[in-house]
């Protein structure tokens, strides 16, 4: 029988990659059963030729076994600028980080397929007296296309007189905020010209959303109940807060063009959530929880969770 894979033709389709994966799976002990569930025999639990599969299929391998999508909370980063003095803060961000690929750390090649996916963002390294000078902590990676940055409505009011460290930090990875395209505003609290966050929105120009260029979402977040698991609201967005939206939407179409055209684009898609899990899933169906309509061209309409 003659295998799928021709490597004197340089190419081999999906329907080829599919074709052989099965016939892979007809070999394992019961070919109903996933793969990390399998009784195997103690002489048959190391795939020793998967070096030998072809190079489409290993990579597929490895992009199937990357995390997916996350929230990656900037928060430890946000604070690590003017809180690295406290004694023991160190070990705050290091538990509070997500943990990078383990494929960066299995071979060459899975290296390359996570990094052609993840950026590092930043290593935090101590900057105070200790017991153990210039600890480097464990690094920051983030798929900026797939995983969902949060940040808190108060962090996005952040200045340069206030926190200039944080500011320092910014300048630094400004090339990384560039690629996030995805973030999500929290505690999002926002009712009209009177608000004290609208006053706090102008005086900063837009704050912290300065540093992010190429957003395409923008999530935001009723203010609710901040357990581990979920983040409840006990009432819905007003229509009032439709006109604190179309501020927003007014700033992003104003700084477009304060940016190279490859980096901002368009106004980022503003979606909107009267709650949100804090697990981090790797699936939309859980992303779009609670995700709300809004139209800003009819005041009177009320928005509705689907």
């Amino acid at each position: 029988m003659s295998t799928c894979h021709d490597p004197s033709d340089g190419h081999t389709d999906m329907d080829d990659i599919t074709k052989i994966l099965e016939l892979l799976q007809l070999e394992l002990p019961d070919s109903d059963q996933q793969l990390a569930f399998q009784n195997l025999h103690p002489e048959q639990d190391t795939f020793t030729l998967f070096p030998l599969l072809p190079l489409e299929i290993r990579r597929l391998i490895w992009h199937k076994s990357l995390p997916g999508r996350r929230f990656v909370s900037l928060g430890s980063f946000l604070c690590s600028a003017w809180h690295g003095e406290r004694l023991g803060f160190e070990n705050k961000v290091h538990k509070c980080l997500p943990k990078p690929p383990i494929l960066l750390q299995v071979n060459q090649e899975s290296r390359r397929v996570t990094l052609e996916n993840y950026t590092m963002f930043y290593r935090f390294r101590r900057c105070y007296h200790s017991t153990r000078p210039n600890h480097i902590l464990r690094p920051l990676y983030i798929d900026s296309k797939v995983d969902l940055v949060p940040i808190t409505m108060r962090s996005m009011f952040d200045r340069p007189k206030e926190h200039p460290k944080n500011f320092q930090y910014y300048s630094q990875y400004e090339h990384f905020f560039d690629k996030i395209h995805t973030l999500e505003i929290r505690d999002f609290r926002w009712c009209g010209p009177s608000e004290i966050w609208y006053q706090f929105f102008c005086q900063a120009d837009g704050g912290f959303l300065n540093h992010f260029h190429g957003l395409r979402e923008l999530h935001l977040v009723e203010p609710g109940d901040k357990s581990w698991e979920l983040l409840r609201s006990t009432c819905g967005f007003s229509r009032h807060k439709s006109r604190g939206i179309e501020v927003l939407k007014q700033w992003f179409d104003k700084n477009k063009g304060s940016h190279p055209p490859q980096v901002r684009c368009s106004v980022p898609e503003f979606i909107l959530h009267t709650f949100r899990r804090a697990v981090p899933r790797s699936d939309d169906e859980h992303r779009n929880l609670a995700r709300l309509q809004l139209s800003l061209d009819d005041e009177d309409s009320d928005w509705t969770s689907d």
